[in-house]
Order: C-alpha cells, then structure tokens, then sequence
C-alpha cells in the first residue's frame, strides 16, 4: 500500500538532507521528510493484544485459483477464506474450505493468477476473466470460472480458462494476440483508487512477476556522519528518540522500558562522565570531556550545562547577598 497509510508513529525519519533534496528534484516538492518502514516495539513483541505493526498490504491479483479443482473466483466472493497465523504472518494466507478434491482435512491453499493488465501510464489492474471467457457476448451473472492448465510448460496456448455456467471456454493465448485490445480503467492498486479521468492507453496482458511490469527509480547520494567515536555515533542514530529527555530519571527510564536503548547504551553508564565529540554542521571539530550523558544531550539541544551551573552559581550568590542585606539591616534595627 501507499506511504499515506503508513503509521509514522513507529517509523523512524532519516535525516539525510542530500538524499532528501536529490528526491525533492526528480520527484517534487511535495516530499517533506523521508522515513524507515514502521517496525515494532521492543515492550510489543511479545504482547498479543499489540496492534498489528509493519507495511500495510492488500492482496493483488485479487483472482486466485484453487490448485486441486481449478476454480477461479475473487478473494471477495467468499469462495476462499483468509486464514491467519497470528505468530507466523508470513504462513497467512487464502485457503478453499470448499474444495471438492481436497485430500484428508487439510484445505488447500489458493494460488495468485498468472495474468495481470497494464498500460503505459503505469496503471495495473485485474484481468478481466468474465469479459474474456464470453468474449463480448452477455457475461453469466453469476459466473463459475475454472482455470486448468494442460501439460507441464505453463504455456499460455496450454492454459484454457472455461464458465461452467455456459460452458463457454477460451485460451488465454487470445490475451496475448495484437488483435485483442483492453479498454484500462486507471487502477492503482496500492493506492486503492482509480483515476477520474478515462486512461486514454490501451492495456496489455502481462505475467505477475514478469521484469517488465515495475521499473524502480533509485537514487543516493553522499552521506558524511557528524559522529567521531563510538559514543557520538550511538547518540545520532538514537536521536529521535532521546532529544526530548531532559532529566537522569528519564534516561534510566529509557534504559529500563526499552531494549534498543539498554542494548546500545549498556558501556555508558548515566551517572559517569564520558568522552564525546561531534562535528558541527560547519565541519567543525567540537570535542568534550568530561560530560555525562544528560550534559551531551543538553549541549546537542542547544542547552550548555556550565551556562546553567553559571546561573544556578549566580541565583545563589544573589540569593546570599539579599540574606547579608537582610542580616545587616537587622543589626542596625537592634542598634537602634
């Protein structure tokens, strides 16, 4: 599915402004940030009421195939029912209760169809099976469709897809010949909508999986880490998570609730001061010693620590001469 619906709440941004403004040229301005694909929680891992985290998906093709009786349905008409494993997501999967030749009590699994239709405009969609058996003649409503293969090339003159409410069949090597043209309906899958405007290319059958039927766009650039030792470079890749903490009790809390800290962190004690250095966005060299880990987060944010022992030292000297002032004019009160 899209980026739209993405959780970016479990996704963690990446913050390469080459990258980005390479992105922002050959795609536009509307991209804003960039994010890695939202992963679970450490504290969610073993809970099973967590929500499910991850990429969301949609099945496509939504035509499958039974293997065992070659009945060819949509994964809405409740043919096949979607059968979850909550511990093993990737054993998930569409299953033939009814299947008539299923062997013993297991039902077998359905197979994604082989074909699929696209244009040059980058539009995918379903191929047509109803319109296709019946060959612009009155589709059956409702249709039973079967999809058998005969032989063992998996050729498409070998494939032979038949409505047993009309008996009516055809070969799918039609789908292939120049003569036989497709209106596209401007399907974007992953997005789940199609275009308003009537895509004016005609659509082609093409094979699922077939190299043709994605091209990526890849682009990089240079990436120059600001960290210099071990410290600075754990500290940066664990940004967005700590910038917020202002205080030692929330980073124990960190260290406690979360395993990526604890895991990261484990040679850094919180209350021992440590080495650090960091580039600066001007290149430049900028190392401390002697700070702990709550002083290196407060100098990242913009907050030095000896500014505020500067103020915390000044509000005390003040408060001590308003206490002499205070004392002294006592004196000259008794006097008095």
């Amino acid at each position: 599915m899209g980026l739209d619906d993405w959780n970016t709440q479990y996704c963690r941004e990446i913050t390469e402004d080459r990258l980005l403004a390479a992105i922002k040229k050959q795609m536009g301005a509307q991209v804003a940030r960039l994010y890695l694909p939202p992963i679970k929680l450490d504290e969610s891992q073993n809970d099973p009421g967590a929500p499910a985290i991850g990429v969301p998906v949609v099945p496509f093709p939504r035509w499958m195939r039974c293997p065992y009786c070659d009945t060819l349905s949509t994964v809405d008409s409740g043919v096949f029912k979607l059968s979850q494993d909550q511990w093993r997501p990737d054993r998930t999967e569409y299953r033939h209760e009814g299947c008539t030749k299923a062997r013993g009590k297991v039902t077998p699994g359905a197979l994604s169809v082989r074909f699929l239709l696209a244009c040059r405009e980058g539009h995918l969609t379903d191929f047509p099976w109803i319109e296709f058996v019946h060959n612009k003649t009155v589709a059956c409503k409702p249709a039973q469709l079967t999809l058998r293969e005969y032989g063992i090339s998996g050729d498409a003159s070998d494939i032979i897809v038949k409505c047993l409410s009309c008996n009516t069949e055809r070969r799918m090597a039609d789908a292939f010949d120049q003569d036989t043209h497709f209106q596209c309906p401007g399907h974007h899958p992953h997005l789940r909508r199609f275009d308003a405007d009537p895509c004016p290319e005609q659509a082609k059958t093409i094979l699922l999986g077939a190299s043709n039927s994605w091209f990526s766009v890849s682009l990089s650039a240079l990436s120059i880490p600001q960290a210099t030792d071990r410290l600075a470079k754990l500290v940066e890749e664990n940004w967005e998570d700590i910038k917020s903490v202002d205080s030692e009790n929330e980073l124990l809390f960190y260290r406690k609730t979360f395993r990526s800290f604890r895991r990261s962190f484990r040679c850094f004690p919180i209350s021992k001061t440590h080495r650090f250095g960091m580039k600066s966005k001007q290149n430049a060299q900028a190392t401390r010693k002697g700070l702990t880990l709550l002083q290196i987060l407060n100098c990242l944010n913009g907050k030095s620590s000896r500014t505020r022992i500067q103020r915390q030292k000044a509000k005390t000297s003040n408060c001590a001469k308003l206490h002499r002032q205070r004392d002294s004019s006592r004196v000259l009160r008794t006097q008095c």
